[in-house]
């Protein structure tokens, strides 16, 4: 049998084989971070770890602390913490767990709309193409969020069922609870690719629809409103705009949203150019616009029917690029790379779609070597994400504290800050005084396992801290008599960060050159992320 026949004979397995194939792969895939944290700081991953701490004692979100995530995933790491123990490796076993989940569920996504081995290799390729934000564990619940949402909407445009919509909207609502201007932006997009399906696809009553969309979008909108009254109820407006970064200059790197967009497509052109995988979604979501467009103008005008095969081409492609769309929300007011890792779910279902599309109207054998080509893309990104996680597996990146023990990707001069601000906190501070940690290094409260003495976590300069709160901060201080607080030099870093005593708490600023002096600092000329001052109260 020569090997094209091989391939013309070849019968693909089924839809549970691949599906836990992929369950088996993205465990495997995800194993290295049980050992390897990719970033470790005093501030991010640190808040998480001391808020997962704190959550599980039963201090509540926004009210006890500042946040700007959502409460969700908090709850969930507290839940980790507690089954399994306050250790770092809690919060990863969670992560993985979660994230095996969203892989089958993202799989499951791709058979609605491409074969079985098509969306087995999407979900491959978004395992290794897809970056997560390594400096947040709340961030992958979020997109994992997406991700179902994602496989609520196909599955309503494949079945007509009505239990997808309600899946879609309490998803939707989850979401908002993880990161709230995503969920709205979803709920914006939501309704639309529904009716797009109802109207194009399953001919339903067009206004009906929307009526039932529009009321179950209220009820999703007041449901934020009394769950997040709740975490809330007593914060001032400046309190409440800090934990939930969205609107006027209290968003982080706020740029107009008009010109966000247009950056956004200026970017993907060139990234087209320079045969970037993600590069063409541009390319060919105009496509898929002006194909919509000129469906659209033909059912009203001249009333063509198109096939039932183009049809469902065109509502699928419509729909994921909607929901690209409404995923890229962040980025065009922040324009940092990673507020664009939110859009990787969908920019990967539609290009692999696409391409899936094409591959329907080549030969099997043309379809079974494309297979094959994108599990050697898979495997060469996982061998090369494996190295590179192993390449830290050295003394120089090994932090060994309590709760924390795991080797680390960050630069070897933050381990050693960390190891040297714990270690004179441990020798030289008695265990019943309280610490004040600034402007974002919880993770010192969790190693000297000490509690925060004010609500005030976040204080760098985007945070925007007004005067009052830094009066109450003063007198929070006083009143728990802190004799110690400890400073990051980033600090002094300006942009988001604030300058300290320039544009970010001034007040502040003043209070701790007045009433306290150094007695330890923790220098490098390596970084600028790096060194830690410690004050003692005269």
């Amino acid at each position: 049998m020569t090997l094209i026949n091989f391939f013309k004979k070849f019968q693909p397995p089924s839809i549970s084989f691949f599906f836990w194939m992929v369950i088996a792969i993205n465990i495997i895939f995800h194993l290295p971070t049980l050992t390897v944290q990719e970033s470790l700081g005093s501030g991010n991953v640190g808040d998480n770890i001391y808020l997962a701490e704190a959550v599980s004692r039963g201090e509540i979100p926004y009210r006890d602390f500042n946040w700007n995530y959502g409460p969700l995933m908090l709850y969930y790491n507290a839940f980790c913490f507690n089954l399994m123990g306050h250790d770092i490796h809690s919060l990863i076993i969670g992560r993985i767990f979660l994230k095996t989940i969203f892989a089958g569920i993202l799989f499951i996504a791709g058979t609605q709309i491409m074969p079985a081995s098509a969306a087995f290799l999407t979900t491959l390729l978004y395992m290794a193409l897809a970056p997560d934000f390594i400096h947040n564990l709340s961030h992958y619940g979020g997109v994992g969020l997406e991700i179902a949402i994602l496989w609520a909407i196909l599955r309503y445009g494949q079945s007509a069922q009505e239990n997808y919509v309600r899946w879609t909207f309490g998803l939707v609502l989850l979401l908002g609870l993880n990161k709230i201007n995503f969920g709205i932006a979803l709920l914006g997009a939501s309704v639309p690719c529904l009716l797009l399906y109802d109207f194009f696809k399953h001919q339903k009553n067009i206004l009906k629809r929307g009526l039932v969309y529009v009321g179950l979008s209220f009820g999703v909108i007041f449901a934020w409103i009394a769950i997040l009254y709740f975490f809330v109820k007593g914060l001032s407006w400046a309190e409440i705009n800090q934990c939930f970064p969205i609107m006027g200059h209290y968003v982080y790197f706020g740029r107009n949203i008009s010109d966000g967009f247009f950056i956004l497509i200026r970017e993907t052109i060139t990234n087209a150019r320079n045969n970037r995988f993600d590069g063409f979604i541009f390319i060919l979501g105009l496509w898929a616009v002006i194909r919509l467009i000129v469906e659209i103008s033909c059912h009203f005008l001249y009333h063509k029917k198109t096939t039932t095969l183009g049809r469902n081409y065109l509502m699928n492609v419509s729909v994921l690029l909607l929901l690209v769309l409404a995923s890229y929300n962040e980025y065009y007011k922040g324009g940092l790379d990673y507020e664009a890792y939110w859009a990787k779910p969908f920019t990967i279902m539609l290009i692999a779609y696409l391409i899936s599309e094409a591959a329907t109207v080549s030969g099997k054998t043309i379809r079974v070597f494309l297979v094959m080509m994108g599990m050697v893309i898979f495997f060469t990104h996982a061998h090369d994400r494996w190295a590179f996680l192993e390449r830290y597996k050295t003394p120089e990146q090994f932090y060994k504290h309590k709760g924390i023990n795991i080797y680390a990707t960050c630069d070897k001069w933050d381990i050693e800050q960390i190891s040297d601000t714990e270690n004179f906190i441990e020798k030289n501070i008695p265990q019943k005084e309280p610490i004040f940690v600034f402007p974002d290094d919880s993770l010192y409260y969790f190693l000297s396992g000490r509690l925060a003495p004010d609500r005030l976590l976040l204080l760098f300069g985007s945070v925007h801290i007004v005067p009052d709160q830094e009066r109450k901060l003063i007198a929070n201080l006083e009143k728990k008599k802190v004799k110690y607080i400890i400073t990051n030099d980033v600090c002094y870093f300006g942009n988001m960060w604030g300058y300290f005593g320039r544009d970010n708490c001034p007040i502040f600023y003043q209070y701790l050159n007045q009433h306290f002096h150094k007695i330890a600092n923790f220098e490098t000329t390596i970084s600028p992320w790096t060194g830690t001052t410690i004050y003692q109260k005269n």
